[in-house]
């Protein structure tokens, strides 16, 4: 069930705008425009304005051929950005070369946007070496958010983060002497997401903004307690893979009806949807070509033009559409080491119950797992989730 509307409400608009196209009447606002540019949102108590869009792994496609690109095509990809009102850029040392490809585009420009990267749980030393390295590739003299940790999966990675000498002091070390503005922390798609850890991580008071997986269908239990947890803290919430690593880009699936007249594409969708959580301040997604820019831009332009009612009503529409099974990991029943049980139901209802095809080669590949361990002892729940997977995939696609 979606709350009220938290003060997102409200945004900063700027550049012209234009009628909505006819293909857009369905879904009429009452300002009845799109603005040019996509609207800002304060992060929380950071007072960081960032666009309602960001872009994550600026610059890098992750591909050996493009490393280093500073071609026509690349430095196109930047403006239509900027021009679209783009001014968040995502990234950490472990996204290829996505730092030095910022330095190159930004360090003439760098009012113009808010840097933000990462660092690993590791300890104080290693988290402001990170810093400083991340200062030379950007060429930059400070980072506007930093994330650190950047995952916590296990009980030695918090207390990695947490001890005295930690990554949480060093992240506040590097805060005191000037290196970065605001310090948050990171979760990534399919990591573990441990309430406890997360609360303890929140309960801090140290982290102005927590970045968590949300996307089109409800995958992680972030509603339960985290994110209320978080703004009560009054920290701001970004949301990363929207679209699952783009598999709720590329087909519609159940949700045409619900976005039909509002956008154009299933990428448009997801990351609308995911806008109109009236607790997400901002959505990370990355982009491959001018046209990608425009496509995905369009998502928060087009949010923009929407008033408080309509996106509580297209959340409600979307979240009627239902939840994956096993949301809280402690339902999952026990499976042999190596094999990711909930994570292959959760891509199996992706696949029978909300109609995306491209989730079946995960689930086929979970019951391959599942043949190499035949004497593996499932309880009741597990054997009768494995037949209904089997009903649905007699044959495995190679």
């Amino acid at each position: 069930m979606v709350g009220s509307l938290s003060p997102r409400g409200l945004f900063h608009l700027g550049g012209g705008e234009r009628t909505v196209e006819n293909r857009h009447t369905q879904y009429r606002s009452r300002q009845n425009v799109i603005p040019e540019r996509m609207p800002t949102v304060i992060l929380g108590r950071s007072g960081l304005e960032v666009s309602v869009i960001g872009w994550g792994a600026p610059g890098s496609t992750g591909k050996p051929e493009d490393m280093g690109s500073n071609s026509k095509s690349s430095r196109s990809i930047w403006t239509t950005f900027q021009s679209r009102g783009g001014n968040f850029l995502d990234t950490a040392p472990s996204y290829w070369d996505s730092e030095a490809l910022i330095g190159q585009h930004v360090s003439r420009h760098r009012n113009d946007f808010v840097l933000a990267t990462k660092s690993h749980p590791v300890d104080a030393v290693k988290t402001l070496d990170e810093v400083e390295t991340s200062l030379e590739r950007m060429k930059t003299d400070v980072i506007d958010l930093f994330y650190a940790p950047h995952g916590c999966s296990t009980e030695e990675q918090l207390y990695n983060s947490l001890k005295k000498g930690g990554v949480m002091e060093g992240a506040v070390k590097a805060k005191e002497r000037g290196l970065v503005k605001h310090i948050a922390f990171s979760f990534d798609y399919f990591q573990k997401l441990d309430i406890h850890r997360l609360r303890e991580l929140i309960r801090t008071g140290v982290y102005e903004v927590v970045q968590l997986p949300c996307c089109l269908v409800r995958v992680e239990p972030i509603e339960k307690e985290i994110i209320p947890l978080a703004k009560e803290e009054g920290m701001g919430v970004v949301a990363n893979f929207p679209t699952m690593n783009a598999l709720t880009a590329r087909e519609w699936g159940v949700f045409y009806s619900v976005f039909e007249g509002i956008v154009d594409t299933p990428g448009q969708a997801s990351l609308l949807a995911v806008l109109c959580h009236p607790d997400i301040d901002c959505v990370l997604v990355r982009f491959s070509s001018p046209a990608r820019v425009e496509e995905n831009c369009f998502a928060g332009r087009r949010f923009a033009a929407m008033d408080i009612d309509e996106k509580l009503e297209l959340r409600r529409r979307v979240e009627a559409m239902g939840q994956v099974r096993f949301l809280e990991r402690g339902e999952c029943p026990p499976a042999p080491e190596g094999v990711n049980f909930r994570q292959a139901m959760i891509y199996f209802d992706l696949f029978t119950r909300f109609g995306f095809s491209g989730a079946r080669p995960t689930v086929e590949n979970f019951l391959r797992r599942v043949r190499e361990h035949p004497d593996f002892e499932w309880d009741d729940t597990a054997r009768a989730a494995i037949e209904e997977v089997q009903r649905a995939c007699p044959v495995l696609l190679t």
